[in-house]
């Protein structure tokens, strides 16, 4: 009966250690947007800092999540915020990382150089996949085409506020 009970034991240890496997490989693939594919294999990741202590991280997902981090989050990429993109959302960010050179790699031949001393100077980090191919970019200073993916995936996070903003009264509400 013990020789049973030792089998057993190890039988059930060894399936729980695979199914274990199992849920951290599928947590791995969530995680960078595996499942569903609703961007065309299409996931991006933007870090943005500051010289003035300001810090954001986005991060869209192949299964069309965005996921955002602030201040101190970002820095550890703690996500605050998740929500899901509809088609035309997910449209607008592949425009712009197309209109920008962002997914051929022709954004490195164009990156503004100049840089104004009384700017507020920040650095962002993009990171690119589509399908397997990863672009990585890293801009110091202002870029207005960074800039302008910057305001589109902040727009986009600033959802977040929504079902607070929903809760507040509306001008020329009576009570």
């Amino acid at each position: 009966m013990m020789k049973c009970l030792n089998l057993q034991t190890i039988l059930i240890i060894g399936i729980a250690k695979v199914l274990f496997a199992a849920a951290m490989v599928g947590c791995a693939s969530a995680r960078l947007g595996g499942g569903v594919d609703r961007t065309g294999g299409l996931a991006v990741e933007l870090e943005m800092r500051g010289d003035d202590d300001s810090a954001a991280f986005y991060r869209l997902t192949r299964s069309g999540q965005l996921e955002f981090a602030g201040g101190r989050d970002a820095n550890q990429k703690r996500i605050s915020w998740t929500g899901q993109l509809d088609e035309d959302d997910i449209a607008s960010v592949r425009e712009l990382l197309e209109t920008h050179g962002w997914l051929s790699g022709e954004a490195s031949r164009r990156l503004e150089r100049s840089v104004p001393d009384s700017a507020v100077k920040r650095r962002y980090d993009l990171t690119v996949r589509q399908g397997r191919e990863t672009r990585r970019y890293q801009v110091i200073g202002p870029d207005s085409a960074m800039t302008e993916l910057y305001d589109q995936l902040d727009r986009l996070a600033a959802r977040r506020f929504d079902s607070v903003l929903d809760q507040l009264p509306r001008a020329g509400d009576q009570q």
